[in-house]
């Protein structure tokens, strides 16, 4: 063995331990050996959602319990009044759980559910209108789905209460050719705290999983599969060019 392939063996040695070390660095949300996951509620799909700080609602007020929903908001008077209150109707609950609404000023709607917020306004609202209707849809609910590519990821609304996470997996184009399946992490915040659920999709058993409501906020991580060789070649192969090139530009200098 000459001294120019024992060089190439050495290099090619100190790269593959090197480069050992920025294999699969896409990889996120690691969870150590032995860590206790939560328990997840699987029939979620029947809990009501809770209006939270820093969410964006649309509120449109009528009156006399809806009956303007289908009538000509047009003429004047009352209706002519309540589609001028209606034209800028969206509004974002602070940190502090408070919206300034039109007519009856800030309140706290924290905590509550959409039927207990609307139930909660047409009584504020009795003071300034005749049997008051009130209508209220949250705008800005979304989750983070990680399809299992690595640190490739897509925010997918949730225009529906109650969708599942079998639903977003879908929405989110599945899970790619290197995620795993039997590791699928929902993280989401529960009063503060970081609570994160396991989920094994690979078998017939994830039926089950379509009553699991994703929440406002959620982050979806499907575990990515390693591939140490297909990570290892690309890294090891410009070096390996490279030395091979300057080897051979050596030997060549050298036999002039």
């Amino acid at each position: 063995m000459n001294s120019a392939t024992k060089l190439i063996l050495l290099f090619i040695s100190l790269s593959v331990l090197f480069s050992s070390c920025l294999i699969n660095q896409d990889f996120m949300f690691k969870t150590p050996e032995g860590f206790t996951y939560q328990t997840p509620v699987l029939d979620s799909s029947s809990e009501d959602y809770k209006i939270s700080p820093n969410t964006s609602i649309s509120v449109t007020i009528l009156s006399r319990s809806g009956s303007a929903i289908i009538e000509a908001t047009t003429g004047g008077g009352d209706n002519f009044r309540l589609n001028n209150l209606n034209n800028n109707n969206t509004f974002v609950i602070d940190n502090n759980g408070m919206v300034e609404l039109p007519l009856i000023g800030n309140h706290n709607l924290s905590g509550m559910s959409i039927l207990e917020a609307q139930n909660y306004i047409e009584k504020e609202l009795l003071k300034f209108i005749v049997d008051p209707f009130c209508i209220v849809k949250v705008t800005n609910r979304y989750c983070i789905y990680f399809n299992g590519s690595g640190s490739q990821a897509s925010v997918i609304g949730l225009n529906q209460f109650n969708t599942s996470l079998i639903d977003v997996i879908a929405m989110g184009g599945g899970i790619s050719e290197r995620g795993n399946s039997s590791k699928v992490k929902v993280i989401r915040k529960v009063n503060g705290q970081q609570n994160v659920f396991l989920f094994d999709l690979s078998t017939i058993d994830a039926a089950r999983f379509t009553n699991f409501a994703i929440q406002t906020e959620d982050i979806i991580y499907v575990e990515p599969m390693p591939r140490y060789s297909t990570e290892l070649l690309s890294l090891v192969t410009p070096v390996i060019s490279l030395l091979s090139s300057t080897v051979l530009f050596v030997t060549l200098i050298s036999r002039l």
